[in-house]
């Protein structure tokens, strides 16, 4: 191959390594959203304090939950508020997941009091039974 060939060879292969190098990947073409610019709707996620005594839970819940967590936990003399509570690592939680192709989603967390392991049993049950599939911590020795 005479030296005229391999120059020219090299400039082609130089030209399209720029060309490809210069062109965006579909995966690095912005999609037009944010995510730190997606608005920031109360009604996808709420949180409550409930007390029973000297019991106390959070429950987390998608709006589209709420009537399913409230007849089960405030039928059973659970005062419920509406506000943010402090959550540690460590606290027990399950959370529960519909099953009808709707994101719907209700987390609880006990926060103090006794019977929690029995009462947050018979709140998974309960939920379960309205087509819900629910997970809990079982590496927290609490599920033990």
């Amino acid at each position: 191959m005479s030296n005229t060939k391999k120059i020219l060879t090299k400039m082609l292969i130089s030209a399209m390594s720029i060309g490809l190098i210069s062109t965006p990947l579909l995966a690095q073409v912005p999609s037009g959203t944010n995510i730190d610019e997606l608005p920031d709707d109360p009604q996808q996620m709420k949180t409550w304090r409930c007390r029973q005594g000297d019991r106390a839970i959070v429950i987390e819940a998608k709006d589209v939950s709420i009537s399913t967590w409230q007849g089960i936990i405030e039928t059973q003399g659970w005062q419920c508020v509406e506000e943010l509570s402090t959550i540690s690592d460590d606290e027990r939680t399950f959370s529960c997941e519909s099953n009808n192709g709707v994101i719907n989603i209700v987390t609880a967390i006990w926060l103090e009091g006794k019977g929690g392991k029995q009462q947050m049993q018979t709140w998974m049950n309960e939920l379960q039974s309205k087509n819900m599939t629910c997970t809990a911590d079982f590496t927290n020795q609490y599920w033990e």
